[in-house]
């Protein structure tokens, strides 16, 4: 969730107007013909039926790390999502490095090219196999992205969304967290005068 906070910058978490970005949405980067961007729902008679909230009107564009896209309303001169993802990678390994040694670092030269490579052409739209095409290079046993801390058993890490959805306990305390978080983040907008919408 922390990372998906560089997707939703400059959209508000509550049905906002200034969320409405449904008119001349356009991916410059890569290049997408009709029947793609009619499947992904860009056409304005769908987006104005569309409530504002989050980045709901700009559909999937923000979460897709390779797209480089632009619209009326915001973003005119051109949104390049691998800026978004790179300064999201930096500060999760900031996170990381903080809890593991206490200490920041930024990345090398190498690992910023890398992964702007990775965050360019890594482009499939199934987000599941996207996320298996980032684990082979996770896993990669010549350490692709030249992480000096990485250990043995990080290269076996994996990726299994069932961990959450399957196990009953860890579903409870996911979702428990969840809750947890978002009264907290109600109760600091109540506090600070910000009116909110709610089912």
């Amino acid at each position: 969730m922390y990372a998906d906070t560089w997707a939703h910058q400059e959209f508000s978490g509550i049905t906002d107007r200034d969320n409405n970005i449904i008119h001349n949405i356009e991916v410059i980067v890569p290049e997408m013909d009709e029947l793609e961007k009619n499947e992904d729902g860009t056409l304005s008679e769908v987006l104005d039926k569309v409530k504002p909230l989050g980045h709901g009107s700009a559909v999937h564009f923000p979460d897709r790390p390779y797209i480089k896209w632009k619209s009326d309303e915001k973003f005119s001169e051109g949104r390049a999502n691998w800026d978004e993802f790179m300064e999201a990678a930096q500060q999760i390994y900031n996170v990381l490095l903080k809890y593991n040694k206490g200490k920041a670092e930024i990345f090398s030269v190498y690992q910023r090219d890398v992964l702007l490579d990775r965050f360019k052409s890594t482009m499939n739209e199934d987000c599941e196999q996207r996320n298996e095409d980032w684990m082979k290079y996770v896993k990669n046993p010549d350490n692709y992205f030249g992480i000096t801390e990485l250990s043995d058993n990080d290269k076996k890490i994996s990726y299994d969304k069932n961990l959450i959805l399957d196990n009953k306990d860890n579903r409870i305390n996911f979702y428990k967290a969840l809750d947890e978080h978002y009264n907290w983040v109600k109760d600091k907008l109540r506090k600070a005068q910000v009116s909110i919408l709610e089912d």
